[in-house]
């Protein structure tokens, strides 16, 4: 019962650092710049999941291998971490609308597809909201939570790149392009 506990505890915590990772690159500009690739999606679906910029990914790995380092999580759980986290955002970028009882109660624990697309509208109050990939908790706890009912009627992407670039090239070199 204990090893389970723990394992509980280590996904909790690197998740914790996932939360405190996205805030980060919505707060510091350069981050953002990187992290704008992710949000210049019109259409918000399983894909948007994917569209992330490689500096991104190597950040997002970076703020999960250095604490599980430190703390000695073992692989196995890192991996199952890695994995929950991975179908996660693929379920939160759905281009679906869960009920709307059943989502606000689900979002009270868990990131809901109607929590994170609030997290990708233009309005940036509500962008700089819902930075949580598995638990909904971070947000609640840390005061970045917006209810789940708005996310009906939210217009996807960024004013500043509309039509959004749709071509790999144009992608990676977004984040060191100066806005006009």
């Amino acid at each position: 019962m204990l090893i389970w506990l723990l394992v509980i505890a280590a996904v909790f915590l690197l998740n914790f650092f996932g939360y405190f990772v996205h805030w980060l690159m919505h707060l510091a500009p350069g981050l953002w710049a990187v992290h704008r690739v992710h949000h210049s999606d019109d259409f918000v679906d399983v894909t948007t999941a994917y569209r992330q910029h490689p500096l991104e990914g190597a950040l997002r790995f970076s703020f999960t291998m250095v604490p599980a380092w430190v703390l000695g999580v073992p692989l196995e759980v890192i991996v199952l971490y890695r994995s929950l986290s991975a179908a996660n955002s693929l379920f939160e970028h759905m281009n679906i609308r869960l009920w709307q009882p059943l989502d606000t109660v689900l979002s009270a624990v868990v990131v809901t597809p109607n929590m994170h697309k609030v997290h990708h509208s233009r309005d940036r109050t509500l962008t700089d909201s819902n930075y949580g990939n598995l638990f909904a908790l971070f947000d609640r706890l840390f005061g970045t939570f917006t209810p789940s009912d708005k996310a009906p009627g939210i217009i996807y992407g960024l004013d500043d790149l509309a039509p959004p670039p749709l071509r790999i090239p144009a992608l990676l070199k977004l984040p060191f392009q100066t806005k006009s």
